[in-house]
């Protein structure tokens, strides 16, 4: 089953445009949404992508480093969907994570997202 969406992926706030110019960043976000959708179904609740593919321009606007993975539609920042539990539900994502964390090339935990980089 997939939950995530190109667009999805693709998304920002930014008023720049976020389209991938090339094959394999493309081919990198179906990789990084297969994963998504793995941890998705052994979460068992939604997931939220708050950002995952980032041309240049959108990467420096929202303060990224020059050598993100982000760039190459390997990395996504992504959390559980608010709720009255909401720390607890992100220390539980992460707890579901970790064990993938080997197949990972980053996975950081932030204070209200987590970072994770295939």
């Amino acid at each position: 089953m997939s939950y995530f969406t190109f667009l999805e992926l693709i998304k920002t706030n930014q008023s720049a445009q976020n389209i991938p110019a090339c094959m394999e960043h493309v081919e990198n976000l179906v990789c990084l949404c297969d994963f998504l959708n793995e941890i998705r179904d052994e979460f068992g609740e939604p997931i939220v992508v708050n950002s995952a593919f980032r041309t240049p321009v959108v990467n420096h606007a929202v303060g990224g480093v020059p050598n993100s993975l982000h760039l190459q539609g390997r990395a996504a920042d992504i959390r559980p969907n608010h709720g009255k539990q909401f720390y607890s539900e992100l220390a539980r994502l992460a707890q579901v994570i970790k064990v993938y964390e080997q197949d990972l090339t980053e996975f950081v935990i932030y204070k209200t997202f987590i970072h994770v980089a295939i």
